[in-house]
């Protein structure tokens, strides 16, 4: 009997963002196999803890050590848990900590330049965790893509054991089949969908509908698939230039998605 494929993160499997969807994509991959998701919610007192303003790495131990007390997971399952979501599962044999991101947005090159990171108890969660499960543990560790190796190996003197990833679906994202819509302006589209995304480039954003007013419009790809209300694959190929003003993407699959489906793309070298 094959073993079962569990994966742990913050967030549920149907949330948008690339964690949800690297999960979902890594559940198509063994349609043979039973694989479960947790997350945080999954947790029966989630909404109390948050209550009391429990860390996310808090949080994580905490989800971990319910779902193996009441043997929600077991020895026998492959767990592919994003980051210090791993937390609490070290004595799990088949455990994997996979690092989708570098959680202070600070590069080796920033650091160099003596910058700080801009979430700096998230950063030192991240490097205590890593360090240990890796460095002192010699537990499974992979990452996104050959980008966040390399800085975990640059920041953390840490090597991975496999980058994983999973690309683009190409029958998926693909170029329109006829042609663009009418339009009166270019089709610019971003995929920084409030202001929360500072660290993904909100501000420039901003500032490039201020300045292209008149000539372009700029929208988020979930602001205009619902707009013409298609699926996103259809309402990205409709895009003139997509940009993606994010400094710290480990592995865009947006920009992916983009040149799958034959759009330009303007970002920057990272």
């Amino acid at each position: 009997m094959s073993r079962r494929l569990v994966t742990i993160s913050y967030t549920g499997l149907d949330a948008g963002g690339g964690v949800p969807k690297f999960n979902r994509e890594l559940h198509g991959i063994f349609p043979d196999r039973e694989c479960l998701h947790f997350c945080w919610r999954d947790f029966p007192w989630a909404g109390l803890i948050d209550a009391r303003g429990e860390s996310e790495w808090g949080r994580a131990r905490l989800l971990n050590e319910y779902l193996t007390r009441s043997k929600e997971v077991g020895l026998e399952d492959v767990v592919v848990a994003d980051g210090f979501w791993a937390s609490g599962l070290e004595h799990l044999p088949l455990a994997i900590s996979h690092s989708h991101g570098i959680w202070s947005h600070l590069t080796h090159d920033d650091a160099l330049a003596g910058k700080s990171p801009d979430m700096p108890d998230h950063n030192a969660a991240q490097v205590m965790f890593r360090k240990r499960w890796r460095g002192v543990l010699r537990k499974p560790m992979t990452a996104v893509s050959q980008f966040i190796a390399k800085q975990l190996r640059l920041q953390l003197d840490l090597d991975v054991d496999r980058v994983i990833n999973n690309g683009v679906d190409t029958s998926t994202w693909k170029p329109g089949l006829g042609p663009k819509s009418q339009r009166y302006c270019k089709l610019i589209i971003h995929g920084v969908n409030d202001r929360a995304n500072m660290n993904k480039g909100w501000d420039h954003i901003f500032l490039l509908k201020e300045q292209l007013r008149d000539v372009a419009t700029v929208m988020s790809l979930d602001e205009y698939s619902q707009l013409i209300g298609r699926p996103k694959s259809e309402a990205l190929a409709q895009a003139d230039l997509v940009v993606h003003p994010s400094g710290f993407e480990g592995n865009s699959l947006f920009v992916a998605e983009s040149l799958a489906c034959g759009v330009p793309v303007i970002g920057y070298d990272v």
